[in-house]
């Protein structure tokens, strides 16, 4: 008949570990149970409730070419030899760090939990560094080990630690000293790589690795160029997003684009062919960009800023707290577009519910343009909003189709200006670069004078940025026609005007000529086009 198990005795069949993130079956090839006693050091405790076992302590950092089934592998084996019979608990960590005091590793403090109530017989690790590498923390878990009955760490590769040494103390603080000196190793490695050129380890969207350079993906490429253009026009990065999605465009990694994923891409110097290096662009990479420099930073700079909305009193800045999923907006040529051809006043946009005829339904309410005085208006104009915006669309759409139209928008008046804002922040990255240079030389800033510094360097950035982007699109960022076209009824208002504006200088709404006329008369309305 099988025994019964005691209240509060731990069970060996299955164990919890943070591998993968789900249960694992950890089943003991040596039994549950202790056969005999064991000689020396190695003499368990029974506890009234619970069957001591033997903890295995498995961890790996992020960078270590170690791996957690290979140290329970091994913890295992020497499990089955030194202690045959004695129920096994494993206590698994992967990616944690055991010298950092910012990090929390919870197998970690369960084992230590578990020390304090007596219910661990030994410990073994691959190395006293697996369990705890800061030499602060190692005294204190060392008080703890020996107040919980454990004078010996078992370890694969320095034999039998005894924790109350000196030995285990100097090896604490060795440990501590090699993980520093790895972490200067690896970061002067990391600042040589980035001084060459050579790519980095993280894999940016619109590119493949080939040896130590990147090499561009081109349908990735074509993406990255088409969302530039898009923002550049005044797309928002959740209708890209959608747009990508629409046509099962994957991110580098295979996942679902959103305008955050967006964002991201177009805005990582990698694209243009910049490396970077504790976020600082530290020269030229050693591959071939897809955004040449200015227009990457004429991207950064729209994405950088509040979205600008224009007005009837000239463009305002939508702040973070407006961003509420609408503007206020509700109309396509409002907001300065069209204007009275009596008074030039702006022209606001209402709904307007026709006087009921007699005997019949009352009718919907329909928008209208009006010539307002809340706008410094006199009541000119009036018309129906419907027949207004489809002319104007049906002649924008037009327009386009005549590449002589096109030809005349090539001009940019302000590449000269634009040429200057990029080579200013080119050279404040190299002034931020030098900063970080001298901030490195012992004596040469104080923290104060460095803070100072680089305070005064962001915000000639922000200036330059917002310069930049308040700049007009050059010709190269003008849409694909064809492709708006076909995405318009998935455009968002606020797109759908910027759209417009690219094209429209304005509309003037003139009176009717036939009073009293249900129909509209496309003779009172009058297109301005942009020459520029």
């Amino acid at each position: 008949m099988e025994r019964r198990r005691a209240a509060g005795e731990v069970r060996l069949d299955q164990v919890t570990g943070p591998l993968s993130g789900r249960k694992h079956a950890w089943s003991s090839s040596i039994g549950r149970h202790a056969q005999g006693r064991l000689s020396s050091s190695r003499t368990l405790r029974q506890t009234r409730h619970v069957t001591p076992y033997i903890a295995l302590y498995l961890r790996i950092s992020i960078s270590s070419p170690d791996s957690i089934e290979d140290q329970d592998m091994q913890g295992r084996e020497y499990c089955a030899r030194v202690w045959p019979g004695v129920p096994i608990v494993v206590f698994a960590e992967d990616g944690f760090s055991g010298e950092k005091e910012d990090v929390i590793r919870p197998e970690y403090d369960r084992l230590r939990a578990a020390v304090g109530r007596r219910e661990v017989a030994q410990i073994w690790c691959a190395e006293q560094g697996r369990l705890e590498r800061n030499p602060v923390r190692w005294f204190q878990l060392a008080q703890e080990l020996v107040s919980g009955g454990i004078t010996e760490l078992h370890t694969r590769r320095e034999g039998i630690v005894h924790v109350d040494s000196e030995v285990a103390d100097i090896r604490a603080v060795f440990n501590a000293r090699e993980v520093r000196k790895l972490r200067q190793r690896v970061n002067d490695k990391l600042a040589t790589n980035a001084a060459r050129g050579n790519a980095p380890a993280a894999l940016p969207f619109g590119y493949r690795r080939e040896g130590k350079t990147f090499e561009i993906v081109p349908e990735q490429a074509a993406e990255i160029r088409q969302a530039a253009e898009r923002v550049l026009a005044g797309w928002s990065m959740k209708s890209i997003a959608l747009d990508m999605r629409t046509r099962n465009v994957g991110s580098a990694r295979g996942g679902t684009i959103t305008g955050a994923t967006v964002k991201a891409f177009l805005t990582t110097p990698a694209i243009a062919g910049l490396r970077v290096y504790r976020g600082e662009v530290v020269g030229q990479g050693n591959w071939k960009e897809i955004l040449d420099v200015p227009t990457w930073r004429t991207v950064c700079a729209k994405l950088s800023r509040p979205r600008r909305v224009a007005g009837a009193r000239g463009p305002y800045e939508v702040s973070e707290a407006c961003l509420t999923g609408s503007t206020g907006r509700k109309y396509l040529l409002t907001g300065g577009l069209i204007v009275c051809g009596v008074c030039n006043a702006p022209l606001i946009g209402s709904m307007k519910t026709v006087k009921p005829v007699p005997g019949k339904p009352p009718r919907e309410p329909k928008p209208y343009f009006f010539c307002h005085n809340v706008k410094g208006g006199r009541g000119c104009v009036a018309a129906v909003m419907a027949g207004v915006d489809e002319y104007v669309l049906d002649q924008l759409w037009e327009k386009l189709d005549s590449t002589d139209f096109l030809r005349n928008l090539g001009g940019d008046d302000h590449a000269e200006q634009r040429d200057q804002l990029t080579r200013a922040l080119s050279d404040l990255d190299s002034a931020r670069l030098e900063l970080a240079a001298e901030w490195a030389t012992p004596g040469a800033l104080t923290m104060s004078e460095w803070r100072e510094a680089r305070t005064a360097l962001d915000a000639q950035k922000r200036n330059l940025m917002s310069d930049l982007a308040a700049l007009p699109a050059p010709r190269a960022a003008l849409p694909n026609i064809a492709l708006t076209r076909e995405a318009w009824p998935k455009m968002t208002l606020d797109e759908r005007r910027g759209f417009v504006r690219m094209f429209v200088e304005r509309v003037v709404l003139y009176r009717a000529i036939l009073r009293g006329s249900k129909v509209f008369d496309d003779r009172r309305v009058d297109i301005e086009w942009r020459r520029r």
